[in-house]
C-alpha cells in the first residue's frame, strides 16, 4: 500500500501563512473590515481541521479557540467566537449559535484596542478587528510551533487548498524550497515579527493595525475628520 503523502511542517507553515493568513491582511489593506474578520474566523476553522480533534466541527473549533486564543486574552469566550463565526460565515445575520451563546449581536471597530472585548453593550460581542486579527496570526504562529513535525498534521495538510503561482508551480521540489525560504515580511509587511528570533505580540498588533486604513468621514460642513475608529455592526 502506498503511504499517505505528507507536506512537511516547514513548508505547510509558510504556505498557510502566505495564503490563509496573509489574505486576511490583504483584505484589511483594501479597507474590507468585515471581510478581514470573516477570513480570520475561517483561519481558525482551518487550524481546527489540521488539529483533527475527536469531536464535531463546533467542539473542535471551540477547543482550538480555548487552546490558542483564550491564552492571549482570558476575556475571549470560545462559544461567543464560534457564534460570531457562524453568523459571519453562514448567515451574515443571526445564527443559532448566537442564540445559544446568549448574544444579541456584535459590533466591530478598528484602531480602537480599548473597545476590544469590552462590555460596551449588554449581550453584544465587541471586537476591535485589528486586535482580533493579530491574535489569530499569533495563534497560528503558536499552533505551528507546537505541532512542528507532527506526522498526522502533515498528512491532513494535503487536504488543504494550496494557492501558489509563478515559479512555485514549476517543479515540486523547487516549489517546496521556495515556500520554505520565503520570509514572512515578503508575504505581507505586517507579518515581519514572525521573522524575528523572538516574535513579540505587542509589536505584531501594531504592525497588523497599520495594515488597516484610517477611515475618513465628512462633516455636514463638508470638512473631513479622521476618527480613532471605524465600525461595522451586526445584529
Amino acid at each position: 500500500m502506498k503511504p499517505a503523502s505528507r507536506m512537511k511542517s516547514a513548508v505547510l507553515r509558510k504556505r498557510f501563512m502566505h495564503t490563509a493568513v496573509a489574505d486576511i491582511l490583504r483584505a484589511a489593506g483594501g479597507g474590507a473590515l468585515p471581510a478581514s474578520a470573516t477570513l480570520a474566523l475561517c483561519t481558525l476553522d482551518y487550524l481546527a481541521y489540521l488539529s483533527k480533534r475527536a469531536g464535531g466541527n463546533s467542539e473542535n473549533y471551540q477547543r482550538l479557540v480555548e487552546d490558542y486564543i483564550v491564552p492571549i486574552n482570558s476575556l475571549y469566550r470560545p462559544n461567543e467566537i464560534y457564534a460570531w463565526r457562524c453568523s459571519m460565515v453562514h448567515t451574515y445575520a443571526e445564527s443559532d449559535a448566537m442564540l445559544a451563546a446568549d448574544l444579541g449581536g456584535y459590533l466591530m471597530r478598528h484602531h480602537d484596542p480599548g473597545f476590544h472585548l469590552s462590555s460596551w453593550r449588554p449581550r453584544t460581542l465587541s471586537i476591535n478587528v485589528d486586535t482580533f486579527v493579530a491574535d489569530v496570526v499569533w495563534a497560528a504562529h503558536r499552533f505551528f510551533l507546537d505541532l512542528d513535525g507532527d506526522r498526522d498534521v502533515e498528512a491532513r495538510a494535503e487536504g488543504l487548498l494550496v494557492v501558489s503561482g509563478g515559479s512555485m508551480d514549476l517543479v515540486a521540489g523547487y516549489s517546496e524550497w521556495f515556500a520554505e525560504a520565503m520570509s514572512y515580511e515578503s508575504m505581507h509587511p505586517a507579518l515581519r515579527q514572525l521573522d524575528a528570533e523572538s516574535p513579540d505580540l505587542k509589536a505584531l498588533r501594531g504592525d497588523v493595525s497599520s495594515a488597516y486604513p484610517v477611515q475618513l468621514f465628512f462633516r455636514t460642513d463638508g470638512t473631513m475628520t479622521t476618527p480613532t475608529s471605524g465600525s461595522a455592526r451586526g445584529t
